[in-house]
């Protein structure tokens, strides 16, 4: 990687000079790889209602009235993106409030993190008589049905195709050329329906295993490659539901989702179906349960293990580290834009966990030293691998800074290598493919990622996104 000529035909790099001088930009790094997104996710916040810029639960429900009233009658009102604990004041709307500007529409308001959601009675009344989660005197629902909302009202399959199209958009607008997703059986089919640019690998989050039985049966394939099977543990620190080793500020605390029994039926599940497991972990308790059953299954069911355990998140990992985890058998995606997000001092964290406890979370170096593999992404929060990289540099506990080399190696070709790219996985080279990113100058130079821009992403050898005129490529007739 570095400043360089390069020369591409048929899609693939054919020759590098390395250019002497300055480093100033363009800079040719091999393409981003977000690890973990949801990509129809991200495209429908883009096209819903978004209250990331909302300041007070006034000026959230000011919103909704606008949005409702500009709204084709019968059509759900989504919002998301809404984040509280930014408000002046952190208090939801009273569901009688809500109410008065939604009326008989109903509505849902997702929490940026998506374990919470608020919806008013329209909603409610087409929820299920058993809701798990749900307070029906506030509208207010966390875990349970909130994570199955999409599955419950599905989007149409146009509303879906603008979805895609706009999260490939904001992917390639970052550098980002493969993704490995999170997603709902009923996704599958739309994805592969679309035509796009972007590389995806998806984790299918499944109730029922013979539904996905019958998907991974299917004649035609649903997308390029499935990541595994995901499940949930725990829920978000900002939530208050993940399952921390201690309490949060306010005394509350939270327990693992799931029992040590259903954890183990899962990975089993998975293991007969030939897919990984992918944990959703943050809290230590939820760590430590799984950890707990991983060593159960290599004493009693070793096979179980083989294809695989992939921990999101891992936020609150050192509480038992190292555990008994094994490089052979797990491998960890990790957020560094978490860090930069909510870590810092006076940030989301600190405010529900304490000081002490928040700032040993997203322990990246302790992965690395421990020889597993570590791959970065974004959960969406925000997308962008240049925000997470100025977290992973910066982090607010020194011992667990990465180098500028080592954190953009985990958001390229580590990232690859967990979510099964194995052809990204590789360093800039003759015969490789030209998925490239171009940056205003070389982070290595300047010292950091905060000043560095995204110029132009490559998928193939063509120019997929361009901000300027950068670029110095030689492509062969092949092109």
């Amino acid at each position: 990687m570095g400043s360089a000529g390069l020369t591409i035909e048929n899609g693939r790099i054919t020759g590098i000079d390395p250019l002497g001088g300055s480093s100033k930009g363009p800079f040719v790094i091999p393409s981003f790889i977000d690890a973990h997104c949801h990509f129809s996710w991200t495209g429908l916040q883009a096209i819903s209602l978004d209250l990331s810029g909302v300041s007070s639960s006034d000026g959230m429900l000011e919103a909704l009235a606008a949005e409702s009233a500009a709204l084709p009658a019968g059509l759900i009102l989504r919002a998301e993106k809404m984040e509280e604990i930014s408000w002046e004041v952190p208090i939801f709307p009273s569901l009688s409030s809500l109410d008065a500007v939604t009326g008989d529409r109903p509505t849902f308001i997702r929490r940026v993190c998506g374990h919470m959601i608020l919806v008013n009675s329209a909603m409610m009344n087409l929820l299920p008589a058993e809701s798990p989660g749900l307070d029906r005197s506030s509208g207010l629902i966390r875990e349970g049905i909130a994570l199955k909302i999409d599955r419950l009202f599905p989007p149409d399959p146009e509303t879906l195709r603008r979805a895609f199209i706009s999260a490939e958009k904001t992917a390639l607008s970052a550098g980002v050329t493969a993704v490995g997703t999170f997603e709902p059986i009923f996704t599958l089919a739309a994805l592969r329906e679309t035509p796009l640019h972007i590389a995806l690998a998806a984790g299918v989050i499944a109730d029922d295993p013979a539904e996905l039985e019958e998907v991974l049966s299917s004649d035609r394939t649903p997308i390029p490659r499935l990541l595994g099977l995901k499940t949930f543990l725990d829920g978000s620190i900002g939530a208050g539901t993940a399952a921390l080793s201690g309490t949060y500020t306010d005394g509350s605390s939270a327990m693992p989702v799931m029992s040590d029994e259903e954890l183990t039926h899962t990975i089993r599940t998975a293991s007969d179906l030939g897919m990984a497991t992918l944990v959703h972990a943050i809290g230590g308790r939820a760590l430590d349960m799984l950890d707990r059953v991983c060593r159960t299954l290599r004493e009693t069911s070793p096979a179980a293990l083989s294809p695989g355990i992939r921990i999101e998140h891992a936020e609150e990992l050192l509480g038992d580290w190292p555990g008994s985890w094994d490089a052979t058998v797990h491998s960890f995606c990790m957020q560094p834009n978490f860090v930069n997000r909510w870590q810092m001092e006076d940030g989301l964290y600190q405010q529900m966990m304490g000081s002490k406890a928040s700032r040993s979370l997203n322990p990246f170096a302790s992965v690395l030293a421990g020889e597993f593999r570590l791959g970065f992404g974004s959960d969406g929060m925000p997308f962008g691998p240049l925000h997470g990289l100025a977290g992973a540099t910066s982090h607010p506990d020194p011992v667990q800074r990465l180098d500028i080399g080592t954190a953009l190696h985990a958001y390229t070709l580590g990232a690859a290598d967990i979510c099964g790219f194995m052809e990204l996985a590789t360093p800039l080279r003759n015969g490789r493919t030209a998925d490239l990113a171009f940056l205003s100058e070389s982070p290595f130079e300047i010292g950091s990622w905060e000043e560095t821009e995204l110029l132009a992403t490559m998928v193939a050898g063509v120019t997929v996104f361009k901000d300027q005129e950068v670029l110095d490529v030689r492509s062969g007739s092949g092109n």
